[in-house]
């Protein structure tokens, strides 16, 4: 690490930053921010949290997210997105970033996304997942686009990227924490109620 990341925010250059950059940068070559209007992020976990600093850095201007959960809405409005009703079909969008793996977040997406847009599948699922070809499907086209993770030619614009938004990467690690207090933090994550709680060893 360079000596300007402090160690509680290095954990956050794998998924937090790396997944999500990675997905930015691969979609934007399909959907460029000139040419996208407004973006959905589907899910505002750390990852889909991720993705609104990468859209913003990448020239994404008009951010919506959706979210059930309040608090990390309010934290990606925050950072510059517009809250968007879970589940809301008033409005298509021609790039969808589907952050929480929700199968049904899936399905509306395929709904949502424009003629010649994208859709994006950022989140995991390891539940099979069935696409059923109704007229939605079939009558426009567009593209579905899985990405994973990323290649390690992404460190240096990651640093980059982890640099420019500092301050909100701050906001997503909720604290350091012992091995002892791992089940109760283990299980406030799984709850929804942290984002990054950090282990710290020794």
């Amino acid at each position: 690490m360079p000596d300007d990341i402090e160690d509680s925010l290095a954990p956050l250059l794998l998924d937090t930053i790396g997944t999500s950059g990675h997905a930015v940068r691969f979609v934007s070559r399909v959907v460029p921010p000139g040419e996208a209007g407004p973006v959905l992020v589907m899910g505002a976990g750390p990852v889909g949290l991720g993705v609104v600093l990468a859209l913003r850095a990448l020239g994404y201007n008009d951010i919506h997210v959706a979210d059930p959960n309040a608090t990390r809405l309010k934290i990606a409005q925050s950072f510059g997105a517009k809250a968007h009703p879970v589940g809301d079909t008033s409005q298509r969008f021609a790039l969808i970033m589907e952050c929480s793996g929700a199968h049904a977040a899936r399905n509306l997406g395929i709904e949502l996304v424009l003629p010649r847009g994208a859709l994006v599948l950022v989140g995991e699922n390891a539940a099979p997942w069935t696409i059923e070809e109704g007229k939605v499907f079939r009558r426009k086209d567009f593209y579905m686009i899985r990405t994973f993770y990323f290649p390690v030619s992404d460190f240096e614009p990651n640093i980059e990227l982890l640099r420019k938004f500092k301050d909100e990467y701050r906001v997503l690690v909720d604290g350091e924490f012992g091995l002892s207090a791992l089940p109760q933090n283990f299980a406030r994550f799984a709850r929804g109620e942290l984002i990054k709680p950090v282990l710290a060893l020794g």
